[in-house]
This record gives C-alpha cells, structure tokens and sequence, in this order.
C-alpha cells in the first residue's frame, strides 16, 4: 500500500560531518547542524516501489574522523535510524527502526575496515 509522510531520521555521531552531497530518487535531505540530524522526507511513496516502480533511495556522503581512542576498532558512522510515515489505506503509523552503521560496511566488500 501507498504511505505517506515519509520521514527517515538519524543522528550522526561526534567525528562524523556531513558534505551535503546527496543523490535522491524522491523527497528531500536536510541536515541540522546544531543536532547534527539528516532528515530524508517523502510526501509520497507508492505501493510497489523498488519492486516494479522505481526504487526509492537517498544517498548522503559524510567525512569521518575517528579519534585517537577508536584505532583499531570500526567507527560508527551512523547512529540508529528511524522511519515513520502514515499507510494510507488503512490509515495506520507505520515505525521502522534501524541499527546504527559502522567501517565494518558488510554490504560492501570493496569499502570498509577499522580505523588504523
């Protein structure tokens, strides 16, 4: 079913900044400086999406540097996420939660590793 009122929030961690590159097939990113909070809001995401309508997807680049205390370890470069939205047909909140992600990038092998 279609939802709406789509935002994904998370919080990055101290030692991680935001470029403000972005690539977004939908929607919008904005970044708080003070909160240090990306926002990726959709108004709209129709049923079927990334199935046979088109995927819907936000990518944002962000600078890391690891501290002194993190040295052989993996860095989180993002904290916990979250995404709220409203599903329109029987009008229920809809909440996905996400665990933060670190270096160790396991869904790209050609990235990743521990801070040296």
């Amino acid at each position: 079913n279609d939802i709406e009122n789509v935002q994904v929030k998370t919080i990055l961690p101290l030692g991680v900044r935001f470029t403000n590159k972005t690539s977004l097939t939908i929607g919008e990113i904005s970044f708080n400086n003070q909160t240090n909070e990306v926002v990726w809001k959709i108004n709209k995401v129709p049923a079927g999406s990334g199935f046979y309508r088109q995927v819907v997807e936000a990518i944002f680049q962000v600078a890391v540097t690891p501290s002194i205390v993190e040295v052989d370890a993996y860095k989180t470069i993002l904290n916990n996420s979250e995404l709220t939205a409203n599903e329109i047909f029987v009008n229920l909140p809809v909440v996905v939660q996400d665990k933060s992600i670190n270096s160790q990038l396991p869904h790209d092998p050609t990235h990743g590793g521990k801070v040296q």
